[in-house]
């Protein structure tokens, strides 16, 4: 087989374009781009989420989902058991605890609450407790050692209005 034998077979070689040799090519002056506008210019590239002015697909599509845990509140969990560290008549809250070294606060943003749990047993009379929950049995515990229960209210935000839709 010879090179010369394989125009016989119709195979044909693509030849690439020369563009801006003339008007007489038909690709002349403007080298097939057109007038004037973006795309007559050097080095313009149209970026992959364009879609040529026609509403985008991800503007189309419904927004779903959403994170809560950005804005819900952090509950710091505490036991009877570990209300011995203070001493009789001390007042206990988030800020004491921290103190005494019980729990380390966190940095964050979000709102702390405190919890007691009934887990134990409190050998410490005359405590003051200022909590946002408390569980009963853990109330009965503290009222049999004499100790007052002060429940933080946990303000919840305004719900706005909804709009009524047309």
């Amino acid at each position: 087989m010879n090179l010369a034998d394989i125009k016989m077979f119709g195979l044909k070689r693509k030849h690439r374009v020369r563009v801006g040799r003339g008007i007489g090519s038909g690709l002349g002056k403007t080298s097939g781009r057109g007038m004037k506008g973006f795309h007559a210019r050097q080095g313009h590239k149209i970026g992959q989420v364009t879609e040529g002015g026609t509403m985008p697909l991800y503007r189309r599509l419904p927004k779903r989902g959403f994170k809560h845990t950005d804005f819900d509140d952090t509950w710091i969990i505490i036991n009877l058991e570990d209300l011995n560290v203070f001493q009789e008549g001390e007042e206990v809250s988030l800020s004491t605890i921290a103190q005494k070294g019980l729990l380390k606060l966190p940095k964050s943003k979000k709102d702390l609450r405190l919890k007691l749990l009934a887990r134990g047993e409190v050998k410490v009379k005359n405590l003051k407790l200022k909590l946002h929950k408390i569980s009963e049995e853990a109330q009965k515990k503290i009222a049999q050692v004499q100790g007052t229960v002060e429940l933080i209210v946990i303000a919840k935000p305004k719900k706005k209005p909804r709009r009524k839709s047309a």
